[in-house]
Order: C-alpha cells, then sequence, then structure tokens
C-alpha cells in the first residue's frame, strides 16, 4: 500500500476531513490532497506529526520512498546550480571578451542580440515564475558586475 493510500484510509477510519488533519499536521488542505494522490510526499518532520495525528506508523515501509525522493530533489536543484552557471558564466565572459571587439558591427549587432535571444528563449522554457524570477536575477548580477568592472576600470584610469 502506497503512503498516500494509507494517510487517506487512516484519515477516514478517524472520520476526519482534509482540513482537520492538515490543521493537525499545520499544512493547508491542498498539501494532504497532494499526499492522498501520492503526488509529493511530506517531509521527515511532518510525517512525524502525520504518524502522531493518525495514530498510525506510516514511514515503516515508505521511508525508502522518502528518501529517494529528497535525493532526486537534491540532485535537481544541485543540477540546476550547475547549468545556471553553466550558462550564465559563459555570457558574462563573453560580454568581457566581446568587448574588446564591440566597435565591430558584426559583433554589437548579430552575435550579441543572437545569445541575449537564445538564452532568453531557453529561460522562457522554464514556467514563468521561473523566468521572471531568473530574468531579474540575472539583470541585477548583470549590473553588479558591470558596476564592478567599470568602477575597477575608472580607478585604474585615474
Amino acid at each position: 500500500m502506497k503512503l498516500g493510500e494509507k494517510i487517506r484510509s487512516k484519515r477516514i477510519e478517524l472520520q476526519l476531513t482534509q482540513q482537520q488533519l492538515a490543521d493537525k499536521v499545520f499544512v493547508t488542505r491542498q498539501t494532504i490532497f497532494k499526499w492522498e494522490l501520492d503526488k509529493s510526499i511530506p517531509d521527515p518532520l511532518t510525517l512525524t506529526l502525520l504518524e502522531n495525528a493518525l495514530n498510525s506508523k506510516l514511514h515503516a515501509v515508505d521511508v525508502s520512498q522518502t528518501k529517494g525522493v529528497q535525493n532526486m530533489r537534491l540532485l535537481q536543484n544541485i543540477l540546476g546550480v550547475l547549468l545556471f552557471g553553466i550558462l550564465f558564466l559563459p555570457f558574462r565572459m563573453g560580454g568581457v571578451f566581446i568587448k574588446k571587439g564591440w566597435s565591430n558591427p558584426l559583433v554589437r549587432f548579430i552575435v550579441i542580440p543572437i545569445l541575449i535571444v537564445g538564452y532568453l528563449l531557453y529561460i522562457n522554457s522554464l514556467n514563468m515564475k521561473a523566468f521572471y524570477l531568473i530574468v531579474g536575477f540575472s539583470i541585477a548580477l548583470y549590473l553588479t558586475t558591470s558596476v564592478y568592472f567599470y568602477s575597477n576600470n575608472a580607478y585604474k584610469e585615474s
């Protein structure tokens, strides 16, 4: 029996609504709904609260499933950070090198716009919240590094 099925059957056995169980475990009703459909699983601390609320041991069989999902999430987060670093840093480094050829119209009006469009299409392939977040973060990071490089160049010229 899957974790979601165990939660649902025990909740019904105790005659609790999803909202009542959610209140006992300090989560939303939608979270209970997702757990019961096995669309997500509770973290270890919430699982303990859930077991106490349902007076039942749920994790005896499902600890491996919980750890597997947590390991997968950790791997996805690490992979995301690495891919973002791999994809963003070349643009910044390319910007530094392109600055040398900035007077060349081919670089200024063809290469840079193609790189920007490609980057934005990749980011847009994510969901819209991530798109706005990453574009905002990218602009802030670009401006910060640009100010840093500008201030270093201005300082050296004085």
